[in-house]
This record gives C-alpha cells, sequence and structure tokens, in this order.
C-alpha cells in the first residue's frame, strides 16, 4: 500500500477575518512566535555576500566571522591569546653568563647572578597578531630557597624591532618584582615586565631582545633564582593572514 499526496499544499499567511475566530488566533500566534525566532537567532547568527557568516553576539560587537574567502575572524572580545616564546639558550660560558645548574631531580636550567645578561634569539610578530593591539612582555622564574622575609629580583628587557624593510629601534624596560616572605622553595612565578603598544608594527616585523638581571633596590635572595623563558604576550584576531605582509 503506497500513500497519496496533494498536489499542492497551501500556505499560510496571517487570518483576520476567519469564521473560526479561535482558530484565526492560533495562526496568528504562530506566525509571530516564527518571526520572533527568526528575529532571535538573527542576532547571533546571520550571513550576507559582504560580511560572510557571523555568529555570536552580533550587536555588542562580540562574535566570530567567516568572510566571504573563508577567513576565520575574531571580533570585539572573542579574540584569544598567544605566547611568543624567548628561550634562555646558554651557548657560551663565563662572567655574566647564566650558568646551567640543578633545579630539582635530574631537571637543569639557567640560574641568573646579578648582571648576567643573554642575547635572546629575534622573532617574527606572529600572523594571527591583532596589529595595533598592546603586547606583553613577561617572565617564568623559579625561586632558589626559601626565605623569611620579602625578596626581591629586577629584571631588565632591551629589545630591537623594524618592520619589513624599516630601521631598527631599541626600547628597554625594567621590572622589580617582590618574592613574599615564606614563599616555597623552588616556586614557579610568571613576572610581568611590561605592556608595549607596537605602535606602527605591521606584519612581517621583527624583534630581537636581551635580557639581563640587574641589581634590585630591595634585599636581593640569598640564592640566584632560575629562569629560562621570556614570552611575549599577543592578542589574535585571525587564525592567520591571507599574505605574508597584510592581513
Amino acid at each position: 500500500m503506497s500513500a497519496s499526496f496533494p498536489t499542492s499544499i497551501k500556505s499560510w499567511t496571517p487570518k483576520t477575518n476567519d469564521v473560526d475566530l479561535v482558530d484565526a488566533q492560533h495562526i496568528n500566534q504562530a506566525f509571530e512566535e516564527i518571526i520572533a525566532i527568526q528575529t532571535f537567532l538573527k542576532s547571533y547568527f546571520d550571513w550576507d555576500g559582504t560580511n560572510g557568516a557571523r555568529i555570536g553576539n552580533i550587536a555588542s560587537g562580540n562574535f566570530l566571522q567567516v568572510d566571504p574567502g573563508g577567513t576565520l575572524i575574531f571580533k570585539g572580545t572573542s579574540t584569544v591569546w598567544k605566547d611568543v616564546d624567548f628561550p634562555v639558550i646558554i651557548k657560551t660560558t663565563g662572567s655574566g653568563v647564566p650558568t646551567i645548574t640543578t633545579v630539582s631531580g635530574g631537571i637543569q636550567r639557567p640560574q641568573w647572578a646579578v648582571n648576567d645578561t643573554l642575547q635572546l634569539e629575534g622573532k617574527e610578530f606572529p600572523h594571527e597578531w591583532k596589529v595595533g593591539s598592546d603586547v606583553n612582555w613577561h617572565l617564568h622564574m623559579i625561586t632558589n630557597g626559601l626565605e623569611a622575609v620579602d625578596k626581591y629580583v629586577k629584571w631588565e628587557i632591551e629589545w630591537m624591532f623594524a618592520n619589513k624593510d624599516g630601521q631598527c629601534t631599541t626600547l628597554t624596560q625594567s621590572y622589580e618584582y617582590k618574592i613574599p616572605a615564606n614563599t616555597p622553595d623552588k616556586t614557579h612565578i610568571l613576572i610581568p615586565i611590561y605592556a608595549w603598544t607596537p605602535t606602527g608594527i605591521l606584519l612581517a616585523a621583527h624583534v630581537w631582545p636581551k635580557l639581563k638581571r640587574i641589581a634590585s633596590a630591595g634585599a636581593a635572595p640569598a640564592a640566584n633564582p632560575w629562569l629560562e623563558m621570556l614570552q611575549l604576550h599577543v592578542e589574535c584576531d585571525m587564525a592567520g593572514s591571507h599574505d605574508i605582509t597584510t592581513k
């Protein structure tokens, strides 16, 4: 046995003069609900030939966008963050150079005395970076010993930077960090150094840092700390760029 269907199906339109007023009211309410659902969905998802697809709180400007070319873009507070790593790699020994010593078990890391200095490898600004937004220098340090009073360690970053085909410029910033009294031995600490606004810097720009431990105003810890990583925290508004030097 096979089912048969009508050759055409009538479409519903809002009714105002239906003989059965109850049916007319129900139909009109259903139609209004459909319109309300469409309006609600459009505030969180839409598509057009100019913007492509947008998903999120579009009215507030916080949403994910897939443009007509298929590029994923993070708008407003939907941006994400990543770190650019500048690892501390010891290639020489001698005065003024961090020494490799044991932290725990078989793990060894660079240990820094006052005035130890190291040139770190240069890195390119990532293609995901939201051009013009602040980037944040920070360090990862491990304490050495437990102190009954507050102790202080001061770090200095000097960095050179330039756009593609641009002239190199150098900046310097320092930060003195307080190790609170009774901080456990071998505590991993993230130290913010400086929020830098790289005005005029574009994609394909390069940055070359130098790291130094300098004398602190407050009393230094009895034993020198370990530090193996300088990082630049950057805000990202795309998964990458279309071109090498432009978004």
